[in-house]
């Protein structure tokens, strides 16, 4: 690793274009040598960003179709790899959903909140979009795919630093420091008046197309949409609200289905809850029979080859 970073840092070896080679290093964050993992971030956010600052934002749709090992995609992860390469360094399936999303956010949070904005929208267009459109094909191979992308879309890391609560400011002591905060405010309504027109013309049309290709095919990904469409509603109410003004029948739908989400959800709760209070009851009941079994003077099972006892 170090003999990698000292090459790379006299050009000897090229990352710039070169989306494998950065996907190998920024899998070495998963490394069991805390070591190891130290010097990749290190040379990531000391060095690598500060010469290639859009390197994250660039591969970051392109690590979701590699992660997942989508091959399906007329252009994304078209990466020539070698049978033991795929053996060495898979991070498809259900086993490594957690793996890939805590490099997922790694590459979110360090970008910036330009990079953070297209992002969000090249994942819509991309991947759900592409989905709508038939770039992307919805079979067993594209849920995984589906599913890391409903949740980068809907995690903290996506969200724009400049809109988010800064709770506890102090007051502005001079009038510099006044304008500072006046300007620091004009701007995050401006950026925050960006991102509402983003969701609402080019989001939530997609959100909605891919709602009734979804239901149409009863996919189990219905659950993971209305997830991120609940997390919509939250952030941008009014704006949801206004696009759904324009179609009554359309909004009674979603309202509906939403409600019966919610409910699923909240019955899938009570059931492992149940489930939970269950197998505690069993736990320690069979606590309290063992030593039963045990007691002096209790009844016991006669040795192997014992008479039995007469009637």
């Amino acid at each position: 690793m170090i003999l990698l970073i000292h090459l790379l840092q006299e050009d000897y070896l090229k990352i710039r274009g070169n989306g494998k080679f950065l996907f190998r290093l920024i899998q070495t964050l998963q490394d069991s040598s805390e070591e190891i993992r130290h010097l990749t971030t290190f040379y990531i956010q000391q060095r690598l960003l500060k010469r290639i600052p859009k390197i994250m934002y660039s591969h970051f749709v392109e690590s979701l179709f590699h992660f997942n090992d989508y091959q399906e995609h007329a252009s994304y992860n078209k990466f020539v790899v070698s049978d033991k390469e795929k053996k060495m360094f898979n991070l498809s399936g259900e086993k490594n959903m957690e793996k890939r999303r805590v490099l997922y956010r790694f590459m979110l949070e360090n970008m910036n909140d330009e990079q953070r904005f297209q992002t969000t929208y090249r994942l819509c267009q991309d991947i759900l979009g592409g989905v709508v459109e038939g770039a992307v094909s919805l079979s067993p191979a594209s849920i995984s795919l589906l599913r890391d992308t409903f949740y980068c879309l809907a995690s903290d890391s996506i969200k724009l630093a400049s809109l988010k609560s800064k709770g506890g400011e102090e007051e502005a002591e001079t009038e510099q420091e006044m304008a500072g905060k006046v300007l620091e405010a004009a701007k995050k309504v401006i950026i925050s008046g960006v991102v509402k027109k983003n969701v609402m013309e080019n989001i939530i049309p997609i959100i909605i197309a891919l709602k009734h290709k979804l239901e149409s095919v009863k996919s189990p990904l219905v659950s993971d949409l209305f997830k991120y469409l609940r997390k919509l509603m939250e952030d941008y109410k009014n704006e949801v609200t206004d696009i759904l003004a324009a179609d009554k029948q359309l909004a009674k739908e979603i309202e509906f289905d939403l409600r019966r989400f919610d409910q699923e959800q909240e019955e899938i709760k009570e059931k492992q809850e149940q489930e939970r209070l269950a197998r505690e009851l069993r736990h320690s009941d069979s606590r309290l029979e063992t030593p039963l079994a045990s007691a002096p003077g209790s009844p016991r099972s006669p040795a192997p080859g014992s008479p039995a006892p007469s009637g």
